[in-house]
């Protein structure tokens, strides 16, 4: 076999070397250059999406008080003596001037028919010596005389009437006895308490809030009432009154909420989470908190694009609740937004998106704990 030069046969081996390289087609080709090498593969991040929503968001402040009755007293008796008859207990609606009470009237009694025997008499004397006087029987001085003894006489029996009535122990308003401090045969006086009541209707919150916060707050906004001793339930309230001082020692502002209907599950004493609804936005575009990237004075989010790749996006936030933020601008509703796995990406990063949630080393031990 005769041999080729060197130089001949470089030249046919890059020949045929072109020749098979074009006889692929474009579909191998472009599969090839798709085709992911072994460190993409291994860099994909995993994340965890969600799609962006759009609805409504309100923004509240939220602070803690406690329910008070604005009409609320404690009926302390008027005279002393000892307690015959009770005819309330405690949790009865009781209206104004009902009899809660009767203290022993018997000297009372007495006193009172004395007294009228006597003023009737000074009464008598008194149209005795007008006819009198009018006769010029009798002076001017005996007359006024007889008149004074009558007003005396009857100052006294009016007292006496007083006296009497005070035995009955009354309330001074509509309301519901919460508590009673006497029984029968107890020895009842002006220094000691004899009921307590509240007027359910006059139910009301006060709340002290900082003078920043204060300042978003009118006359008539919304609020949401959460008592703690009555969970999965609440109540409609709104801002009734705002006192114009700022306390000077703890800075806040006393503002009074009233219930916009009253429930018989609401009740005087009670613990309760306030929410002040300042102000809410229809048809926002919506950011779970959670995923939200806080880097200096830039609010950052990731996003998963159509190749799979994450993409950072810088936010403008707009109203705040909880757990959810407006977005002004910065995302769109569908948006494939990153919730979990977002704070270790790199803009242009692969992604893998997982189908069950990703355990943070944090949950991974509470699961290996249980």
């Amino acid at each position: 076999m005769t041999k080729l030069p060197n130089g001949v046969l470089l030249l046919l081996i890059l020949i045929i070397s072109f020749g098979v390289a074009g006889c692929r087609s474009p579909e191998s080709r472009a599969s090839v250059e798709k085709t992911e090498t072994p460190e993409e593969v291994e860099s994909a991040a995993p994340v965890e999406i969600q799609a962006v929503e759009q609805g409504t968001i309100a923004e509240y402040i939220e602070t803690t008080s406690n329910i008070y009755a604005d009409s609320h007293v404690v009926v302390y008796p008027k005279t002393t003596g000892q307690v015959v008859r009770i005819d309330v207990a405690e949790g009865d609606p009781v209206g104004m001037d009902q009899v809660l009470a009767v203290i022993d009237d018997e000297a009372a009694g007495l006193r009172v028919r004395q007294l009228e025997v006597t003023r009737r008499q000074a009464q008598e004397k008194l149209e005795r010596t007008r006819q009198l006087f009018e006769n010029r029987m009798v002076s001017r001085e005996a007359f006024d005389d007889a008149g004074y003894r009558y007003d005396d006489a009857d100052v006294a029996y009016r007292i006496a009437r007083l006296d009497l009535g005070n035995t009955r122990i009354k309330s001074p308003i509509h309301g519901v006895v919460v508590a009673k401090f006497l029984g029968i045969g107890d020895l009842a006086g002006p220094g000691s308490p004899a009921f307590e009541i509240f007027d359910p209707a006059s139910l009301q919150i006060d709340v002290f809030l900082p003078e920043r916060e204060a300042g978003r707050v009118q006359i008539g906004m919304k609020a949401i009432v959460f008592p703690d001793s009555i969970p999965d339930q609440s109540f409609n309230a709104s801002v009734f009154r705002i006192n114009p001082s700022v306390d000077i020692k703890t800075g806040t502002v006393k503002m009074t909420l009233i219930f916009d209907s009253m429930s018989p599950e609401l009740a005087a004493g009670m613990f309760v989470r306030v929410r002040i609804l300042v102000d809410h936005r229809e048809s926002a575009v919506l950011l779970p908190k959670r995923a939200l990237i806080r880097r200096k004075e830039e609010n950052r989010v990731f996003v998963v694009d159509d190749n799979d790749k994450a993409e950072l996006r810088l936010l403008t936030l707009g109203l705040e609740n909880l757990h959810t933020y407006e977005v002004l601008s910065g995302l769109q509703p569908g948006d494939r937004l990153v919730i979990v796995g977002q704070h270790t990406l790199e803009n242009g990063q692969v992604v893998k998106v997982m189908e069950t949630p990703i355990l943070t080393p944090n949950l991974e031990s509470s699961l290996e704990a249980l």
